[in-house]
């Protein structure tokens, strides 16, 4: 991973801790795919990251 897609991730985190009002899916899609390649490079792919959509199963 690199330096500049790193600093992405601490971007998207601070928005998401600090302002999170300010947060839009872009930050949210940044945060969650950066997250995913810090994981999954820093451990050689033993953990693998995935996320799934479960508003199909929201009752509101």
């Amino acid at each position: 991973m690199h330096v500049h897609e790193k600093r992405k991730l601490l971007e998207a985190i601070d928005v998401l801790i600090r302002r999170p009002a300010s947060a839009t899916e872009t930050t949210i899609a940044e945060a969650m795919a950066y997250f995913k390649m810090l994981i999954e490079e820093s451990t050689q792919g033993q953990i693998e990251v995935r996320y799934s959509d479960t508003t199909q199963q929201l009752l509101f």
